[in-house]
C-alpha cells in the first residue's frame, strides 16, 4: 500500500509454475488484484498481471505482461481486446520487432544485469541500447536495475524501469519507491536535455 502512494506502475507477479486455467488459488488472486485496482486507479496507476491472462480477464486488470515462453503475444492481444495494456519481454531486436507486430504496447528488455528474482540470461547495457535503438515501442528495463544504475540504464534508451527487489527488498518501501522515481525522472530529464542540445547543434 505504501508503494501506491508513489507514482509507479505496479505489476502483480504471479508465480510462473501456476497453471493457466483458474487453479484453486485464482479466486484469492483475483480478490487481491481487485483490491490493488481500487488503491491504484484513483492515483492513475494501472495494474498489470504478469503471465496470467486468465487472472487479468477475470479481475478486470488493466493489462498483462508476458514473456517469450508464455502465451504468444498475438493471441494474448486477441484475448484482451484493443484497449488493455500488453507488455512483452524481449532480449533481441527480432523479439522486439515481433512484439510490435503482435500488438504490444511496450516491451520489457532484459535481464540487463544479474537478478535473484528470476533466472535469466543477461544482455547488459550494450544489448539494452541495441534493442531500444531499433524498436518503435516504449521500453522498460528489466533485471537488476535500481537507483544505483538508473542513470546508465535510462541513458541506454529505455523509458522506465521494471523492479521488484529494488523496492520490496528495501527497509522502507515508500522511501525506496520515491528515491527510485526521483532517480528515473532525473535521468530522463538529463537525457532529454542532451537530445535537445544535439538537435539544436545540428540546426
Amino acid at each position: 500500500m505504501a508503494a501506491c502512494k508513489n507514482p509507479l506502475v505496479l505489476t502483480s507477479h504471479m508465480h510462473a509454475s501456476c497453471p493457466s486455467l483458474f487453479p484453486p488459488e485464482s479466486p484469492l488472486i483475483c480478490c487481491c488484484v481487485l483490491l490493488l485496482s481500487q488503491l491504484c486507479r484513483p492515483r492513475g496507476i494501472p495494474v498489470l498481471i504478469n503471465d496470467r491472462v486468465d487472472v487479468a480477464l477475470a479481475s478486470g486488470a488493466d493489462g498483462v505482461h508476458v514473456g517469450q515462453s508464455d502465451i504468444p503475444a498475438r493471441i494474448v492481444r486477441q484475448m484482451l481486446g484493443p484497449d488493455k495494456i500488453l507488455g512483452v519481454s524481449c532480449k533481441t531486436r527480432a523479439e522486439a520487432a515481433k512484439a510490435l507486430v503482435d500488438g504490444a504496447d511496450y516491451i520489457g528488455v532484459g535481464a540487463v544485469f544479474p537478478t535473484g528474482t528470476k533466472a535469466s540470461s543477461v544482455i547488459g547495457l550494450e544489448g539494452l541500447a541495441e534493442v531500444c535503438s531499433l524498436s518503435a515501442l516504449p521500453a522498460v528495463a528489466i533485471g537488476g536495475v535500481g537507483v544505483s544504475n538508473a542513470a546508465d540504464v535510462i541513458a541506454s534508451g529505455v523509458d522506465g524501469l521494471a523492479v521488484v527487489s529494488a523496492v520490496f527488498a528495501a527497509p522502507d518501501v515508500a522511501v525506496a519507491t520515491r528515491d527510485l522515481r526521483q532517480a528515473v525522472d532525473k535521468a530522463l530529464e538529463h537525457r532529454n536535455r542532451q537530445q535537445h542540445q544535439a538537435v539544436t547543434a545540428t540546426n
